[in-house]
């Protein structure tokens, strides 16, 4: 009897544990008269000390359950995520740091000291705080008019400092200071049909660079070539599918495209240098006269129209003129005069179209 007052059960041997149940057992079956079910079955269910032992040992095995899987979710966290306190704080308060240890709990002085603060002031989110309050429907910068820039930002930046050169500001502190309501129009309209295909040609040309191997022509992309001279430049490594894709590219169609866009381009650069020629040689008592006519657009659109609005909107044609003199004071002035007409598109009996226009007094319509 003096050995079991040493020790507690868990304490004991293996084969001494198995003498104790199999002593039990018979006094079990000695007391039942050899019915030890009927036994247990009143002692869980009816007896008091019973179910005294059923609630303990079920309270420990969810007590456990729980405290392993706030070790699994421990365990998983990174290294360094600034949340694992917070899962540990979940039992700082209820284990000692040598019982988490003992517990396979990891954690550093660090981390404990912050779990127990998070538990005594009973802080467990794992998110940051979020703003309830629904913002305003319409707020103060939605109420701000949209400005649609023609130019680019860049081009209005030179344009700042050629005329207040006394401003020193360089380009990157000028965007910082734009207004966000200023903005440059993503919608492209009355684009020149030429620069529109010639742009997209080269786009083409800048893919079939991908399978070439002549350095000449990848480093020229503007020299064209024969269809026989491009599949002789296609490695030989290419698939039989991607020399078939490319031989029913009409190639020849491409460079007559191409040449007519280089020299449309040549064209428009000749038209801007007279141009900017003209408005730097401008004397006081002379002017420049420019034109421009369009033809068969609508007006009076807007973001929401109904189907009879953009359904009936009356097509018209413009010959517009610019007047461009110098006051004495060598700025510039510019006065406007537009004439709209809707003769020119509706009555096949006045209409002469844009061709007819090209080539008087240096228009052109393109």
């Amino acid at each position: 009897m003096s050995d079991y007052s040493k020790d507690t059960f868990k304490d004991f041997s293996l084969s001494k544990k198995s003498k104790i149940i199999n002593q039990l057992e018979k006094t079990i079956n000695k007391l039942s008269n050899n019915s030890p079910d009927e036994l247990y079955e009143y002692f869980f269910n009816n007896s008091r000390n019973g179910k005294e032992v059923i609630k303990k040992h079920t309270t420990d095995f969810k007590e456990i359950k729980m405290r392993n899987n706030i070790l699994s979710l421990h365990q998983n966290l990174p290294e360094n995520f600034k949340s694992k306190s917070t899962i540990l704080a979940l039992v700082s308060l209820i284990y000692k740091r040598e019982e988490l240890r003992k517990h396979r709990f990891k954690f550093s002085k660090n981390q404990i000291s912050y779990a127990i603060k998070k538990a005594e002031s009973s802080n467990y989110s794992l998110a940051k705080p979020i703003n309830q309050s629904l913002p305003n429907k319409i707020s103060e910068e939605t109420k701000k008019p949209i400005y649609y820039l023609e130019i680019s930002k860049k081009s209005v930046y030179y344009k700042m400092v050629e005329s207040f050169p006394e401003n020193q500001i360089g380009l990157s502190t000028f965007y910082q200071h734009c207004p966000i309501n200023f903005i440059v129009g993503k919608k492209r309209t009355d684009v020149c049909p030429i620069c529109d295909k010639g742009i997209k040609n080269e786009i083409t040309l800048k893919g079939f660079e991908k399978i070439l191997t002549n350095k000449q022509i990848l480093e020229n992309p503007s020299k064209l070539i024969t269809t026989n001279q491009f599949i002789e430049e296609i490695s030989d490594d290419e698939s039989a599918n991607k020399i078939e894709e490319i031989n029913k590219l009409d190639i020849e169609k491409l460079e007559m495209e191409l040449s007519s866009y280089y020299n449309h381009l040549k064209i428009k650069n000749i038209q801007s240098e007279a141009y900017k020629n003209m408005m730097n040689n401008l004397k006081i008592d002379e002017c420049i006269l420019v034109m421009d006519f369009k033809e068969n657009f609508r007006i009076g659109t807007g973001p929401i129209e109904t189907s009879q609005q953009f359904y009936h909107k009356t097509q018209i044609s413009n010959l517009g003129f610019a007047l461009i003199t110098k006051e004495a004071n060598e700025k510039i002035r510019y006065k406007y005069f537009d004439y709209l007409s809707e003769i020119l598109s509706q009555n096949s009996l006045f209409y002469h179209g844009k061709s007819v226009v090209d080539g008087h007094s240096g228009l052109l319509s393109r």
